[in-house]
């Protein structure tokens, strides 16, 4: 039962820091979740996740969590990994993920520079950064367990 409590306090955390510390990115997921509000949505760690009609990318704003239908556990964890971000940065996570970020993704001379260069798209200072919160929550699991 302690434990359960200790949850239900880490999510109320998350929730307040996404709302206050990371309002920015919260309100502009907040609008791409209203488009997106007939879709699937769950609760994931604190965060709300939603499965979108977008086929291949995910994206993290704030309280909010987007993936994509084939996109799996491991782009959920990836996503939530941007999260704990934006409650490190607050106010500088659009500056200093966000828009680094999207233009990584999805401009023509990332993409080309990627393709050139066989670079791992998880190669880039903000994806890896993600990636290794990701892992170090998997881990923490993982010893919870063991």
């Amino acid at each position: 039962m302690e434990g359960k409590k200790i949850n239900v306090l880490k999510r109320i955390l998350i929730t307040a820091l996404q709302l206050t510390w990371g309002l920015p990115q919260t309100v502009v997921g907040l609008i791409v979740f209203l488009y997106n509000i007939k879709e699937p949505h769950e609760w994931y760690r604190g965060s709300i996740r939603t499965v979108w009609r977008d086929k291949t990318h995910g994206v993290s704003m704030g309280l909010f969590i987007f993936t994509c239908k084939g996109g799996g556990p491991h782009m959920t964890e990836h996503e939530y990994g941007h999260c704990m971000q934006s409650l490190i940065l607050g106010p500088l996570y659009l500056i200093v993920i966000g828009l680094p970020s999207v233009l990584w993704c999805n401009s023509r001379r990332a993409i080309q520079t990627r393709s050139v260069t066989g670079k791992n798209y998880y190669s880039f200072f903000t994806e890896k950064w993600a990636e290794k919160n990701s892992a170090w929550l998997r881990n923490r699991e993982r010893e919870k367990l063991s």
